[in-house]
């Protein structure tokens, strides 16, 4: 419930949208509940490589329930930092109680 008060605390709707853009569920480890994760710092400045498949993708998480992201491969200096935006795609909204569990 915190999370919506922040939301509806901000001055306009494009300010929650932006908040909205950057936050997921996942789950923290394998088997554990679904946990609400906002990435509302610098790292939200990383670009999207999926467009080109695999090949341009060069940093991410280790697996499956990290926040952490590690570099896939060199990185040569100049070169952007391209992430897989389809991470957290899937959310799981009502898991973490800011959604409904049947959309009938």
């Amino acid at each position: 419930m915190s999370f919506r008060r922040y939301l509806h605390a901000l001055p306009s709707v494009n300010h929650q949208c932006d908040v909205m853009q950057w936050c997921w569920t996942q789950k923290l480890e394998a088997g554990g509940p679904h946990v609400l994760l906002c990435e509302l710092n610098i790292a939200s400045l990383m670009n999207g490589g999926g467009w080109g498949g695999d090949d341009n993708i060069n940093v991410g998480p280790n697996n499956s329930t990290s926040r952490l992201f590690y570099a896939k491969k060199d990185i040569e200096k100049g070169k952007e930092i391209l992430m897989d935006y389809g991470i957290g795609s899937q959310a799981e909204w009502a898991a973490v109680g800011l959604g409904r569990r049947n959309w009938h």
